[in-house]
C-alpha cells in the first residue's frame, strides 16, 4: 500500500519516514494495515468541524490531550465495523489525557450519523461533522483545504498532546484490543 501523506499547513504533503517506528512506541497492526509513523511530526493546519449541536470545533480545543483522529463515513463498511471498538475504546481510556475524535465525512451530515448511532447503540462518543471535507479530504484536488490526507476510509491520526500528528493507522481496526490499548497507553502516559 502506497505511503499516505498527512496535508500540513506550509509544508506540503508529509510521507512515513522508514524505520521511524524502530525510535518509537510498541507497534500496532492488524492483519492487512500497521501504524505509519509520520516524519516530520508537526501540528496539523487548525480547520473546523462541527458538532452534533452545530457548534464548530478545531484540534486546538483538545490540547493537552492525547487524539486519536478517525475518519469514517456511513457508507462505508469498514468503518461501520469498526465504530463499536471506537466507542468501547473511548468508554475504556476517554477522559482528561485521552479522547477519540470520529468525525464522519458524510455529506448529509447529521441525518446521516445520528440515526446511525441510534441503530448501533453508539453512546460514548460525541458526534463530529466534517461534510465539507475542510477537516479531512478525500479529493486530491482539495489538498491545500483540508489538513489530513484521507486516501482510505476508515484512517485514524494519532495526535499528542502537543498537537503534532505522530502517525496514522489505515483501516479499520480493533481498538479496544490489547495490544491497541498497551499501543495507546505508551502515548497516554
Amino acid at each position: 500500500m502506497a505511503a499516505l501523506p498527512l496535508a500540513l499547513a506550509g509544508t506540503g504533503l508529509l510521507a512515513p519516514s522508514p524505520g521511524a517506528a524502530k525510535t518509537r512506541s510498541p507497534g500496532f497492526r492488524n492483519n492487512a494495515h500497521q501504524f505509519r509513523w509520520l516524519r516530520p511530526q508537526v501540528v496539523p493546519r487548525d480547520t473546523p468541524f462541527l458538532t452534533a449541536g452545530g457548534g464548530v470545533r478545531t484540534l486546538r480545543h483538545f490540547r493537552g490531550k492525547t487524539v486519536l483522529v478517525n475518519f469514517w463515513a456511513t457508507w462505508c463498511p469498514p468503518c461501520l465495523a469498526e465504530m463499536p471498538s471506537l466507542d468501547r475504546l473511548q468508554k475504556a481510556l476517554g477522559g482528561e489525557r485521552f479522547t477519540v475524535l470520529a468525525i464522519s465525512i458524510d455529506g448529509a451530515g447529521l441525518d446521516a450519523v445520528l440515526p446511525f448511532y441510534r441503530r448501533m447503540g453508539i453512546k460514548n462518543l460525541e458526534i463530529y461533522l466534517d461534510p465539507d471535507q475542510r477537516t479531512g479530504y478525500l479529493d486530491s484536488a482539495r489538498a491545500g483545504q483540508g489538513a489530513f490526507a484521507l486516501y482510505a476510509l476508515p484512517i485514524s491520526y494519532l495526535v499528542d498532546r502537543q498537537g503534532r500528528a505522530l502517525g496514522y493507522f489505515p483501516g479499520g481496526a480493533a481498538w479496544d484490543s490489547p495490544q491497541a490499548l498497551d499501543f495507546l497507553g505508551h502515548f497516554i502516559g
